[in-house]
């Protein structure tokens, strides 16, 4: 659609994702060319979006990942499309939770995304109780009114993705889990984490543009 009407919408659409949780959902609307809205660029973060040889998901340079402020340092390829077209990472509001290669690093690019969530939780001397039924496998017994969850932060060559803590984890009252689920030679910001984020794509300059918005104002 975004293809066939590109002249019209000048190669550009965006959404913003409501929390999930609020107890009046509101519906998603989807918005084209010059009904985006205006935001200032200041708050403005963007990214080149990076071509598939053997894919039409929107794919993105990223660099490495950073936990609670605390940066990982990855090799740069390893968020790199292979020649055979694994690997990579893309942003899909199709996907609900985020997944991290498990077979990128030798296997360890996911676990240890999750031994540095581990590690800041373990300061905070936390409880971890069993995997959840989703497939979340760090999950921990939530203290009374505890709030310090961790944030996750998207390196780009441009600027950064910072995923505020109460959406980067799936939240009940007694308990709750890092939401990010392993993935299979590919790692994918899902809708969870872009909760509350104005994304637009920019067809036209190529690039992939976010900022923070309170999307239940997002309305027809």
């Amino acid at each position: 659609m975004a293809s066939q009407f590109s002249a019209l919408i000048q190669h550009r659409f965006s959404y913003c994702l409501a929390p999930f949780d609020d107890v009046t959902p509101r519906p998603l609307v989807l918005r084209f060319g010059e009904d985006i809205p205006q935001l200032p660029p200041q708050s403005v973060g963007s990214t080149q979006l990076i071509a598939s040889p053997t894919s039409y998901f929107f794919y993105l340079g990223l660099n490495d990942i950073s936990v609670a402020g605390h940066r990982i340092g990855f090799p740069p390829s390893i968020f790199q499309i292979k020649p055979n077209g694994l690997g990579g990472f893309f942003i899909d509001s199709g996907a609900l939770f985020t997944h991290i290669d498990a077979d990128a690093l030798g296997g360890n690019a996911y676990a240890e995304v999750l031994k540095v969530f581990a590690a800041y939780y373990g300061s905070k001397y936390l409880k971890q109780t069993g995997a959840s039924p989703e497939g979340f496998e760090l999950c921990y017994e939530r203290p009374p009114n505890f709030d310090e969850f961790a944030t996750l932060t998207f390196h780009f060559d441009e600027s950064v993705y910072t995923v505020n803590g109460q959406y980067m984890h799936v939240i009940a009252p007694n308990f709750f889990c890092v939401g990010i689920l392993k993935g299979s030679s590919v790692s994918v910001l899902g809708a969870w984490q872009q909760q509350n984020k104005r994304i637009i794509y920019d067809g036209g300059r190529g690039v992939l543009e976010f900022a923070d918005e309170n999307c239940m104002n997002d309305i027809a």
